[in-house]
Protein backbone atom coordinates (compact mmCIF):
# COMPACT_ATOMS: atom_id res chain seq x y z
CA UNK A 1 0.00 0.00 0.00
CA UNK A 2 1.72 3.28 -0.84
CA UNK A 3 1.85 6.05 1.43
CA UNK A 4 1.51 9.92 1.27
CA UNK A 5 3.82 12.40 3.30
CA UNK A 6 3.60 15.95 3.12
CA UNK A 7 6.24 18.31 3.99
CA UNK A 8 5.83 21.85 4.60
CA UNK A 9 7.79 25.09 2.98
CA UNK A 10 6.06 27.97 4.71
CA UNK A 11 8.55 30.68 5.92
CA UNK A 12 11.13 32.16 3.70
CA UNK A 13 14.06 29.86 4.23
CA UNK A 14 12.51 26.94 3.86
CA UNK A 15 11.33 28.38 0.30
CA UNK A 16 14.64 29.21 -0.75
CA UNK A 17 15.88 25.74 -0.11
CA UNK A 18 13.15 24.81 -2.60
CA UNK A 19 15.14 26.20 -5.04
CA UNK A 20 18.68 24.13 -3.98
CA UNK A 21 17.10 20.23 -4.09
CA UNK A 22 13.26 20.37 -5.50
CA UNK A 23 13.44 23.33 -8.12
CA UNK A 24 16.68 22.68 -9.04
CA UNK A 25 18.58 19.12 -8.40
CA UNK A 26 21.89 19.01 -6.54
CA UNK A 27 24.50 19.70 -7.74
CA UNK A 28 25.85 15.59 -8.12
CA UNK A 29 29.59 16.59 -7.17
CA UNK A 30 28.69 17.44 -3.77
CA UNK A 31 26.49 14.51 -3.71
CA UNK A 32 29.09 12.11 -4.39
CA UNK A 33 31.39 13.76 -2.06
CA UNK A 34 29.48 13.46 1.16
CA UNK A 35 28.92 9.87 0.19
CA UNK A 36 31.45 6.68 0.60
CA UNK A 37 32.19 4.57 -2.32
CA UNK A 38 30.11 2.11 -1.55
CA UNK A 39 27.10 3.86 -1.71
CA UNK A 40 28.31 5.54 -4.84
CA UNK A 41 26.50 2.37 -7.66
CA UNK A 42 23.19 3.04 -5.74
CA UNK A 43 23.47 7.09 -6.56
CA UNK A 44 24.00 6.85 -9.78
CA UNK A 45 20.77 4.69 -9.74
CA UNK A 46 19.43 7.36 -8.32
CA UNK A 47 20.49 10.01 -10.49
CA UNK A 48 19.47 8.33 -13.33
CA UNK A 49 16.12 7.63 -12.12
CA UNK A 50 15.35 10.59 -10.53
CA UNK A 51 16.77 12.85 -13.42
CA UNK A 52 18.92 14.25 -11.50
CA UNK A 53 19.50 14.44 -7.46
CA UNK A 54 16.29 15.96 -5.94
CA UNK A 55 15.83 15.65 -2.37
CA UNK A 56 14.10 16.97 1.04
CA UNK A 57 15.30 16.19 5.05
CA UNK A 58 13.98 16.55 8.53
CA UNK A 59 15.55 17.71 11.37
CA UNK A 60 16.05 15.07 14.55
CA UNK A 61 13.40 14.71 16.42
CA UNK A 62 11.45 11.61 17.56
CA UNK A 63 8.54 12.51 15.68
CA UNK A 64 10.52 13.20 12.23
CA UNK A 65 12.58 10.18 12.77
CA UNK A 66 9.91 7.88 13.07
CA UNK A 67 7.93 9.44 10.15
CA UNK A 68 11.28 9.46 8.01
CA UNK A 69 12.08 5.90 9.05
CA UNK A 70 8.25 4.82 7.79
CA UNK A 71 9.46 5.98 4.15
CA UNK A 72 9.60 3.49 1.63
CA UNK A 73 10.59 3.31 -1.97
CA UNK A 74 7.74 4.43 -4.14
CA UNK A 75 5.98 6.22 -1.63
CA UNK A 76 4.48 9.96 -2.64
CA UNK A 77 5.61 13.49 -0.91
CA UNK A 78 3.66 16.84 -1.49
CA UNK A 79 5.27 19.79 -0.87
CA UNK A 80 2.77 22.83 0.73
CA UNK A 81 2.79 25.76 1.47
CA UNK A 82 0.61 29.52 1.23
CA UNK A 83 -2.23 26.44 1.97
CA UNK A 84 -1.80 24.52 -1.80
CA UNK A 85 0.20 21.38 -2.85
CA UNK A 86 3.23 23.06 -4.78
CA UNK A 87 5.24 19.69 -6.02
CA UNK A 88 4.70 16.30 -5.88
CA UNK A 89 7.13 13.18 -6.35
CA UNK A 90 8.08 9.41 -5.62
CA UNK A 91 10.57 8.70 -3.52
CA UNK A 92 13.67 6.93 -4.42
CA UNK A 93 15.97 6.23 -1.34
CA UNK A 94 16.66 7.67 2.01
CA UNK A 95 19.80 8.28 3.77
CA UNK A 96 20.95 10.09 7.32
CA UNK A 97 23.86 12.00 5.96
CA UNK A 98 24.66 15.35 7.84
CA UNK A 99 27.47 16.32 6.13
CA UNK A 100 25.46 16.28 2.73
CA UNK A 101 22.54 18.37 4.44
CA UNK A 102 24.61 21.27 6.06
CA UNK A 103 26.26 21.41 2.59
CA UNK A 104 23.16 21.84 0.88
CA UNK A 105 20.97 23.50 3.35
CA UNK A 106 22.86 25.23 6.34
CA UNK A 107 21.20 24.56 9.32
CA UNK A 108 18.45 26.15 11.52
CA UNK A 109 18.72 29.13 14.05
CA UNK A 110 19.20 26.45 16.38
CA UNK A 111 21.68 24.70 14.65
CA UNK A 112 20.08 21.74 13.64
CA UNK A 113 20.21 20.27 9.97
CA UNK A 114 17.83 18.22 7.99
CA UNK A 115 19.62 15.45 8.13
CA UNK A 116 17.00 12.94 7.36
CA UNK A 117 17.36 12.99 3.74
CA UNK A 118 14.95 11.60 1.15
CA UNK A 119 15.89 11.65 -2.72
CA UNK A 120 13.38 11.94 -4.78
CA UNK A 121 11.99 11.93 -8.46
CA UNK A 122 11.92 15.22 -10.22
CA UNK A 123 9.71 16.98 -8.92
CA UNK A 124 6.39 18.05 -10.67
CA UNK A 125 5.20 20.85 -10.64
CA UNK A 126 1.30 21.02 -9.21
CA UNK A 127 -1.17 24.15 -7.83
CA UNK A 128 -4.12 22.73 -5.66
CA UNK A 129 -5.42 24.28 -2.66
CA UNK A 130 -5.14 22.33 0.09
CA UNK A 131 -9.45 22.71 0.94
CA UNK A 132 -9.91 21.12 -2.50
CA UNK A 133 -8.59 17.73 -1.00
CA UNK A 134 -10.39 18.21 2.49
CA UNK A 135 -11.64 14.79 4.00
CA UNK A 136 -9.23 12.96 1.54
CA UNK A 137 -6.44 14.51 2.58
CA UNK A 138 -5.85 16.54 5.60
CA UNK A 139 -6.95 19.81 6.81
CA UNK A 140 -3.95 21.72 7.00
CA UNK A 141 -0.38 21.02 8.10
CA UNK A 142 3.11 22.08 10.04
CA UNK A 143 6.07 20.43 9.39
CA UNK A 144 6.54 17.06 8.31
CA UNK A 145 3.58 14.73 8.17
CA UNK A 146 2.20 11.48 7.36
CA UNK A 147 -1.17 10.68 6.13
CA UNK A 148 -2.95 8.52 8.46
CA UNK A 149 -3.47 4.67 7.21
CA UNK A 150 -6.96 5.42 7.26
CA UNK A 151 -7.20 8.09 4.97
CA UNK A 152 -5.21 6.07 2.52
CA UNK A 153 -7.68 2.76 3.12
CA UNK A 154 -10.01 5.25 2.14
CA UNK A 155 -8.54 6.33 -0.55
CA UNK A 156 -8.13 3.03 -2.35
CA UNK A 157 -11.35 1.92 -1.73
CA UNK A 158 -12.63 4.85 -3.45
CA UNK A 159 -10.17 5.29 -6.19
CA UNK A 160 -8.15 1.92 -6.52
CA UNK A 161 -5.19 2.71 -5.36
CA UNK A 162 -2.98 6.11 -4.53
CA UNK A 163 -1.18 5.85 -8.29
CA UNK A 164 -5.22 6.69 -9.38
CA UNK A 165 -5.74 9.45 -6.63
CA UNK A 166 -2.70 11.37 -7.44
CA UNK A 167 -3.61 11.00 -11.21
CA UNK A 168 -6.60 12.29 -11.02
CA UNK A 169 -7.18 14.78 -8.45
CA UNK A 170 -3.37 16.13 -8.51
CA UNK A 171 -2.00 15.52 -11.57
CA UNK A 172 -5.59 15.96 -13.75
CA UNK A 173 -4.33 13.73 -15.80
CA UNK A 174 -1.00 14.60 -15.82
CA UNK A 175 1.57 12.26 -15.84
CA UNK A 176 4.38 12.18 -13.20
CA UNK A 177 6.59 10.49 -15.18
CA UNK A 178 8.09 12.42 -18.28
CA UNK A 179 10.03 10.37 -20.70
CA UNK A 180 12.92 10.52 -21.83
CA UNK A 181 13.76 11.97 -25.55
CA UNK A 182 15.19 8.42 -25.90
CA UNK A 183 12.69 6.83 -24.13
CA UNK A 184 10.70 8.43 -27.05
CA UNK A 185 12.68 7.34 -29.54
CA UNK A 186 12.44 3.25 -28.08
CA UNK A 187 8.58 3.52 -28.13
CA UNK A 188 8.17 4.57 -31.34
CA UNK A 189 10.44 2.21 -32.78
CA UNK A 190 8.74 -0.61 -31.00
CA UNK A 191 5.25 0.75 -32.42
CA UNK A 192 6.54 0.22 -36.26
CA UNK A 193 7.00 -3.53 -35.64
CA UNK A 194 10.55 -3.97 -35.50
CA UNK A 195 12.29 -6.21 -32.25
CA UNK A 196 14.87 -4.25 -30.61
CA UNK A 197 15.91 -4.55 -27.15
CA UNK A 198 16.14 -0.94 -25.89
CA UNK A 199 19.79 -0.92 -24.63
CA UNK A 200 20.63 -1.93 -28.64
CA UNK A 201 18.89 1.29 -29.56
CA UNK A 202 20.65 3.34 -26.96
CA UNK A 203 24.07 1.63 -27.54
CA UNK A 204 23.58 2.93 -31.25
CA UNK A 205 22.86 6.22 -30.33
CA UNK A 206 25.37 6.36 -28.07
CA UNK A 207 28.12 5.05 -30.16
CA UNK A 208 27.04 6.94 -33.40
CA UNK A 209 27.53 10.30 -30.86
CA UNK A 210 30.99 9.21 -29.54
CA UNK A 211 31.80 8.59 -33.27
CA UNK A 212 30.40 8.88 -36.61
CA UNK A 213 31.58 5.05 -37.83
CA UNK A 214 29.33 2.10 -36.48
CA UNK A 215 29.39 -1.44 -37.74
CA UNK A 216 25.79 -3.14 -36.98
CA UNK A 217 26.49 -6.75 -37.29
CA UNK A 218 24.66 -10.12 -36.77
CA UNK A 219 22.50 -13.03 -38.54
CA UNK A 220 19.96 -11.97 -41.63
CA UNK A 221 17.17 -10.50 -40.47
CA UNK A 222 17.76 -9.02 -37.48
CA UNK A 223 16.85 -5.63 -38.91
CA UNK A 224 20.43 -4.10 -39.11
CA UNK A 225 19.95 -2.49 -41.81
CA UNK A 226 16.61 -1.08 -40.33
CA UNK A 227 17.23 0.17 -37.58
CA UNK A 228 19.70 3.41 -38.51
CA UNK A 229 17.05 4.11 -40.80
CA UNK A 230 14.22 4.27 -38.36
CA UNK A 231 16.13 6.39 -35.34
CA UNK A 232 16.88 8.93 -38.07
CA UNK A 233 13.28 9.18 -38.84
CA UNK A 234 12.35 9.31 -35.04
CA UNK A 235 15.02 11.91 -34.49
CA UNK A 236 14.23 14.04 -37.95
CA UNK A 237 17.12 13.03 -40.04
CA UNK A 238 18.13 11.76 -43.11
CA UNK A 239 19.28 8.35 -43.85
CA UNK A 240 20.76 6.84 -47.18
CA UNK A 241 21.25 3.23 -47.89
CA UNK A 242 23.81 2.50 -49.94
CA UNK A 243 23.97 -1.52 -51.78
CA UNK A 244 28.00 -2.07 -51.34
CA UNK A 245 28.85 -4.23 -54.57
CA UNK A 246 31.48 -7.16 -54.39
CA UNK A 247 33.68 -5.51 -57.42
CA UNK A 248 34.51 -2.52 -55.98
CA UNK A 249 38.21 -2.40 -55.39
CA UNK A 250 39.03 1.05 -54.54
CA UNK A 251 37.04 4.42 -53.67
CA UNK A 252 35.94 5.64 -57.23
CA UNK A 253 32.57 3.98 -56.30
CA UNK A 254 31.75 6.05 -53.22
CA UNK A 255 33.88 8.89 -53.69
CA UNK A 256 33.78 9.31 -57.60
CA UNK A 257 36.27 9.26 -60.66
CA UNK A 258 37.24 11.19 -63.76
CA UNK A 259 35.89 10.07 -66.62
CA UNK A 260 37.65 9.94 -70.42
CA UNK A 261 36.68 13.09 -71.06
CA UNK A 262 37.89 14.75 -67.81
CA UNK A 263 34.47 14.60 -66.32
CA UNK A 264 33.99 14.14 -62.63
CA UNK A 265 31.61 11.86 -61.52
CA UNK A 266 30.67 12.00 -57.78
CA UNK A 267 30.25 8.65 -56.07
CA UNK A 268 27.29 8.06 -54.05
CA UNK A 269 28.77 8.80 -50.66
CA UNK A 270 30.40 12.18 -51.95
CA UNK A 271 26.85 13.55 -53.34
CA UNK A 272 25.46 12.70 -49.48
CA UNK A 273 28.58 14.45 -48.06
CA UNK A 274 27.00 17.23 -50.41
CA UNK A 275 23.61 16.75 -49.11
CA UNK A 276 24.80 17.01 -45.35
CA UNK A 277 26.49 20.38 -46.12
CA UNK A 278 24.04 22.07 -47.30
CA UNK A 279 21.65 21.10 -44.76
CA UNK A 280 23.90 21.56 -41.49
CA UNK A 281 21.01 21.66 -39.49
CA UNK A 282 20.05 17.83 -39.81
CA UNK A 283 21.72 14.84 -38.94
CA UNK A 284 22.61 12.46 -41.75
CA UNK A 285 23.27 9.03 -41.75
CA UNK A 286 24.96 6.98 -44.93
CA UNK A 287 24.10 2.92 -44.24
CA UNK A 288 26.50 1.07 -46.17
CA UNK A 289 24.53 -1.73 -46.42
CA UNK A 290 26.70 -5.80 -46.62
CA UNK A 291 29.65 -3.60 -46.03
CA UNK A 292 31.82 -6.02 -46.12
CA UNK A 293 30.95 -7.68 -49.64
CA UNK A 294 34.11 -5.80 -50.83
CA UNK A 295 37.26 -5.19 -48.70
CA UNK A 296 36.35 -2.11 -46.61
CA UNK A 297 40.50 -1.42 -46.03
CA UNK A 298 40.48 -1.30 -50.25
CA UNK A 299 37.62 0.89 -51.35
CA UNK A 300 37.00 2.77 -48.07
CA UNK A 301 40.67 3.89 -47.90
CA UNK A 302 40.59 7.57 -47.92
CA UNK A 303 37.51 7.59 -45.36
CA UNK A 304 38.77 5.89 -42.82
CA UNK A 305 41.84 7.99 -42.39
CA UNK A 306 40.07 10.72 -42.51
CA UNK A 307 37.37 9.86 -39.76
CA UNK A 308 40.69 10.07 -37.62
CA UNK A 309 41.70 13.44 -38.64
CA UNK A 310 38.82 15.96 -37.52
CA UNK A 311 38.92 18.81 -36.01
CA UNK A 312 36.47 21.22 -34.32
CA UNK A 313 34.04 22.87 -36.48
CA UNK A 314 33.17 26.51 -36.60
CA UNK A 315 29.60 25.46 -36.30
CA UNK A 316 29.92 23.13 -33.68
CA UNK A 317 31.03 18.88 -33.85
CA UNK A 318 33.69 17.64 -35.52
CA UNK A 319 34.74 17.41 -39.21
CA UNK A 320 37.30 16.24 -41.33
CA UNK A 321 39.50 17.86 -44.33
CA UNK A 322 38.95 17.18 -47.75
CA UNK A 323 37.21 13.52 -49.16
CA UNK A 324 39.38 13.97 -52.44
CA UNK A 325 42.85 14.15 -53.28
CA UNK A 326 42.56 16.22 -56.30
CA UNK A 327 42.01 19.28 -57.28
CA UNK A 328 39.07 19.56 -60.02
CA UNK A 329 38.04 22.60 -61.95
CA UNK A 330 35.21 24.15 -63.79
CA UNK A 331 31.94 22.84 -62.81
CA UNK A 332 33.41 20.38 -60.76
CA UNK A 333 35.57 22.45 -58.82
CA UNK A 334 32.84 22.34 -55.65
CA UNK A 335 32.92 18.55 -55.26
CA UNK A 336 36.91 18.66 -53.95
CA UNK A 337 36.09 21.47 -50.89
CA UNK A 338 33.66 18.52 -49.46
CA UNK A 339 35.01 16.91 -46.31
CA UNK A 340 33.16 14.77 -43.44
CA UNK A 341 30.67 17.49 -42.13
CA UNK A 342 29.83 17.28 -38.56
CA UNK A 343 26.85 15.96 -39.12
CA UNK A 344 27.20 13.04 -40.90
CA UNK A 345 27.59 9.63 -39.81
CA UNK A 346 28.43 6.00 -41.42
CA UNK A 347 26.70 3.18 -40.68
CA UNK A 348 27.80 -0.26 -41.97
CA UNK A 349 25.58 -3.40 -42.06
CA UNK A 350 27.71 -6.91 -42.01
CA UNK A 351 26.96 -10.45 -42.57
CA UNK A 352 29.80 -12.67 -41.75
CA UNK A 353 29.61 -15.30 -43.68
CA UNK A 354 31.50 -17.63 -46.65
CA UNK A 355 30.46 -14.81 -49.18
CA UNK A 356 32.24 -11.46 -47.09
CA UNK A 357 35.35 -10.85 -46.36
CA UNK A 358 36.89 -10.10 -43.07
CA UNK A 359 37.73 -7.00 -41.21
CA UNK A 360 41.79 -5.65 -40.78
CA UNK A 361 42.52 -4.09 -37.95
CA UNK A 362 42.69 -0.85 -39.29
CA UNK A 363 38.78 -0.87 -40.06
CA UNK A 364 38.17 -2.60 -36.38
CA UNK A 365 40.29 0.03 -34.62
CA UNK A 366 38.18 2.94 -36.06
CA UNK A 367 34.45 1.88 -35.60
CA UNK A 368 31.98 0.82 -32.31
CA UNK A 369 30.66 -3.08 -33.48
CA UNK A 370 27.40 -3.58 -32.13
CA UNK A 371 26.13 -7.03 -32.67
CA UNK A 372 22.25 -7.91 -33.12
CA UNK A 373 22.27 -11.49 -32.11
CA UNK A 374 19.51 -11.16 -29.40
CA UNK A 375 16.48 -13.01 -31.15
CA UNK A 376 13.49 -13.54 -29.26
CA UNK A 377 10.41 -15.49 -31.61
CA UNK A 378 7.79 -15.45 -29.46
CA UNK A 379 7.95 -11.32 -29.98
CA UNK A 380 5.20 -11.06 -32.67
CA UNK A 381 2.50 -9.15 -31.76
CA UNK A 382 1.60 -5.89 -31.76
CA UNK A 383 1.83 -3.45 -28.40
CA UNK A 384 1.01 -0.28 -29.54
CA UNK A 385 -0.54 1.31 -26.97
CA UNK A 386 -0.72 4.63 -27.97
CA UNK A 387 0.29 6.97 -31.08
CA UNK A 388 3.80 8.93 -30.21
CA UNK A 389 5.40 11.40 -32.28
CA UNK A 390 9.02 12.00 -30.97
CA UNK A 391 10.82 15.57 -30.83
CA UNK A 392 12.95 16.01 -33.53
CA UNK A 393 16.98 16.64 -32.45
CA UNK A 394 18.84 19.10 -32.28
CA UNK A 395 21.56 18.45 -34.75
CA UNK A 396 24.22 19.39 -31.81
CA UNK A 397 22.71 16.34 -29.90
CA UNK A 398 24.39 14.31 -32.31
CA UNK A 399 27.92 15.89 -31.27
CA UNK A 400 30.44 14.38 -29.20
CA UNK A 401 31.80 15.69 -26.24
CA UNK A 402 35.09 15.71 -27.69
CA UNK A 403 37.45 13.28 -29.41
CA UNK A 404 39.94 12.60 -26.88
CA UNK A 405 39.98 12.46 -23.30
CA UNK A 406 41.90 15.67 -23.09
CA UNK A 407 39.66 17.63 -24.79
CA UNK A 408 36.80 17.10 -22.43
CA UNK A 409 37.03 20.35 -19.90
CA UNK A 410 35.67 19.94 -16.71
CA UNK A 411 34.34 16.79 -15.18
CA UNK A 412 31.97 16.24 -12.24
CA UNK A 413 33.37 14.01 -9.97
CA UNK A 414 30.94 10.96 -10.93
CA UNK A 415 32.33 11.34 -14.65
CA UNK A 416 36.12 11.38 -13.32
CA UNK A 417 35.02 8.21 -11.10
CA UNK A 418 33.74 6.26 -14.17
CA UNK A 419 36.90 7.50 -16.41
CA UNK A 420 38.69 6.00 -13.69
CA UNK A 421 36.95 2.95 -13.78
CA UNK A 422 37.29 2.46 -18.05
CA UNK A 423 41.32 2.94 -17.22
CA UNK A 424 41.59 0.24 -14.59
CA UNK A 425 39.39 -2.46 -16.69
CA UNK A 426 41.61 -1.02 -19.61
CA UNK A 427 45.03 -1.97 -17.58
CA UNK A 428 43.97 -5.49 -16.43
CA UNK A 429 42.61 -6.39 -20.03
CA UNK A 430 45.67 -5.01 -21.88
CA UNK A 431 47.98 -7.51 -18.96
CA UNK A 432 46.26 -10.52 -20.63
CA UNK A 433 46.31 -9.30 -24.31
CA UNK A 434 49.84 -8.22 -24.15
CA UNK A 435 50.88 -11.86 -24.74
CA UNK A 436 49.60 -12.06 -28.30
CA UNK A 437 50.32 -8.74 -29.23
CA UNK A 438 46.47 -7.50 -29.34
CA UNK A 439 46.40 -4.55 -26.26
CA UNK A 440 44.30 -1.42 -26.70
CA UNK A 441 45.32 1.92 -27.01
CA UNK A 442 45.11 5.79 -26.33
CA UNK A 443 42.36 6.30 -29.21
CA UNK A 444 40.53 2.75 -27.99
CA UNK A 445 40.94 3.83 -24.65
CA UNK A 446 39.38 7.28 -25.28
CA UNK A 447 36.21 6.09 -27.19
CA UNK A 448 35.81 3.64 -24.76
CA UNK A 449 35.81 6.40 -21.97
CA UNK A 450 33.80 8.67 -24.05
CA UNK A 451 30.79 6.40 -25.09
CA UNK A 452 30.31 5.80 -21.16
CA UNK A 453 30.27 9.11 -20.60
CA UNK A 454 28.02 9.76 -23.48
CA UNK A 455 26.22 6.73 -21.86
CA UNK A 456 25.46 8.79 -18.52
CA UNK A 457 22.99 10.96 -20.30
CA UNK A 458 20.66 8.00 -21.45
CA UNK A 459 21.22 5.26 -18.56
CA UNK A 460 17.64 4.83 -18.34
CA UNK A 461 17.63 3.36 -21.43
CA UNK A 462 20.30 0.97 -20.89
CA UNK A 463 17.98 -1.60 -19.74
CA UNK A 464 16.93 -5.22 -21.32
CA UNK A 465 12.63 -5.62 -22.57
CA UNK A 466 12.38 -6.79 -18.91
CA UNK A 467 13.78 -3.92 -17.20
CA UNK A 468 17.21 -5.37 -16.03
CA UNK A 469 20.50 -3.18 -16.16
CA UNK A 470 23.03 -3.62 -18.95
CA UNK A 471 26.46 -1.92 -18.48
CA UNK A 472 27.69 0.48 -21.01
CA UNK A 473 31.03 -0.19 -19.80
CA UNK A 474 30.55 -4.46 -20.56
CA UNK A 475 29.25 -3.27 -23.74
CA UNK A 476 32.05 -0.82 -24.74
CA UNK A 477 34.31 -3.69 -23.88
CA UNK A 478 32.54 -6.24 -26.11
CA UNK A 479 32.06 -3.56 -29.17
CA UNK A 480 35.68 -1.97 -29.01
CA UNK A 481 38.20 -5.43 -27.46
CA UNK A 482 36.51 -8.25 -28.63
CA UNK A 483 36.41 -7.34 -32.01
CA UNK A 484 40.23 -7.59 -32.53
CA UNK A 485 40.73 -11.04 -30.97
CA UNK A 486 40.95 -13.73 -33.99
CA UNK A 487 43.23 -16.36 -34.49
CA UNK A 488 44.56 -20.23 -33.21
CA UNK A 489 48.05 -19.62 -31.63
CA UNK A 490 49.07 -20.34 -28.10
CA UNK A 491 49.07 -16.51 -27.30
CA UNK A 492 45.48 -15.56 -28.35
CA UNK A 493 44.03 -19.00 -26.56
CA UNK A 494 45.56 -17.60 -23.37
CA UNK A 495 44.37 -14.43 -23.92
CA UNK A 496 40.47 -15.69 -24.50
CA UNK A 497 41.30 -17.79 -21.47
CA UNK A 498 42.32 -14.98 -18.92
CA UNK A 499 39.86 -12.74 -20.34
CA UNK A 500 37.10 -14.95 -19.86
CA UNK A 501 37.94 -15.49 -16.27
CA UNK A 502 38.37 -11.77 -15.68
CA UNK A 503 35.41 -10.63 -17.15
CA UNK A 504 33.53 -12.84 -14.93
CA UNK A 505 35.44 -12.81 -11.73
CA UNK A 506 37.65 -9.86 -12.14
CA UNK A 507 40.58 -12.95 -12.19
CA UNK A 508 41.80 -14.85 -15.23
CA UNK A 509 41.88 -18.19 -15.53
CA UNK A 510 45.00 -20.43 -15.70
CA UNK A 511 43.61 -23.60 -17.06
CA UNK A 512 41.07 -25.17 -19.29
CA UNK A 513 39.73 -26.47 -16.00
CA UNK A 514 39.23 -23.16 -14.37
CA UNK A 515 36.52 -22.32 -17.52
CA UNK A 516 34.73 -25.46 -17.56
CA UNK A 517 32.41 -24.66 -14.76
CA UNK A 518 31.72 -21.37 -16.63
CA UNK A 519 31.30 -22.64 -20.65
CA UNK A 520 29.01 -25.71 -18.85
CA UNK A 521 26.68 -23.63 -16.96
CA UNK A 522 26.39 -21.47 -20.09
CA UNK A 523 25.42 -24.23 -22.19
CA UNK A 524 22.54 -25.95 -20.50
CA UNK A 525 21.35 -22.20 -20.21
CA UNK A 526 21.28 -22.56 -23.85
CA UNK A 527 23.99 -20.28 -24.68
CA UNK A 528 22.92 -16.90 -23.83
CA UNK A 529 23.68 -13.35 -24.27
CA UNK A 530 24.78 -12.44 -21.08
CA UNK A 531 26.47 -14.55 -18.04
CA UNK A 532 24.09 -13.34 -15.59
CA UNK A 533 26.04 -14.18 -12.73
CA UNK A 534 29.39 -12.23 -13.90
CA UNK A 535 30.70 -8.71 -13.53
CA UNK A 536 31.05 -8.08 -17.36
CA UNK A 537 27.63 -10.14 -18.52
CA UNK A 538 27.65 -9.61 -22.00
CA UNK A 539 31.84 -9.73 -22.85
CA UNK A 540 31.73 -13.07 -20.49
CA UNK A 541 29.34 -14.46 -23.11
CA UNK A 542 30.85 -13.49 -25.92
CA UNK A 543 33.99 -14.88 -24.78
CA UNK A 544 32.37 -18.08 -23.54
CA UNK A 545 31.66 -18.71 -27.59
CA UNK A 546 34.84 -17.83 -28.38
CA UNK A 547 36.65 -20.09 -25.81
CA UNK A 548 33.86 -23.10 -27.06
CA UNK A 549 35.39 -22.14 -30.83
CA UNK A 550 39.13 -22.46 -29.85
CA UNK A 551 38.17 -26.06 -27.89
CA UNK A 552 36.36 -27.04 -30.99
CA UNK A 553 38.12 -25.84 -34.11
CA UNK A 554 41.40 -24.79 -33.08
CA UNK A 555 40.45 -21.14 -34.48
CA UNK A 556 38.31 -18.46 -32.87
CA UNK A 557 37.24 -15.06 -33.73
CA UNK A 558 34.25 -12.24 -32.31
CA UNK A 559 32.61 -12.73 -35.36
CA UNK A 560 29.93 -15.83 -36.07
Amino acid sequence: MGKIFIFTAGNPDARAHLQDSIINPIDENKVFHDFPDTEHDKLRNILSEGKGFYAWGAVPGPQNLKRWESLSKGDFVFCVYDNSYHYVAQVLMKYENEKLARAVWGEDENGNTWQYIYFLTKPTAVNLAVVDLVGLLNSGYMGFTKISDEKISNIIAKFGSVESFIDQNILGGKSMYEPSPLENIIASISNTGFVFEPWQIAAYITALRTKPFVILAGVTGTGKSKLPKLVSEATGGVSKLISVRPDWTDSSDVLGYCSLNDKFRPGQLLEFVQKASDAPNKHHVCIMDEMNLARVEHYFAEILSLIEDRRIASNGGFESSKLLGQDLSGDDAHWSTYGLPANLAIVGTVNMDESAHGFSRKVLDRAFTIELSDIDLTKWESVISEEITPTPWPVDKWYPRAIQLSQTGSLTELERKEIDRVITALIEINSFLVHAQLQVGYRTRDEIALFVMHAQDYKASFVTSSGAEVDPLDLALLMKVLPRIVGGSSPVRRAVLQLLGWAVTGKGFQTDDDAKPTIDKWEVGGRPGAVSEALYPRTAARLCLMWDRLLSEGFTSFWL
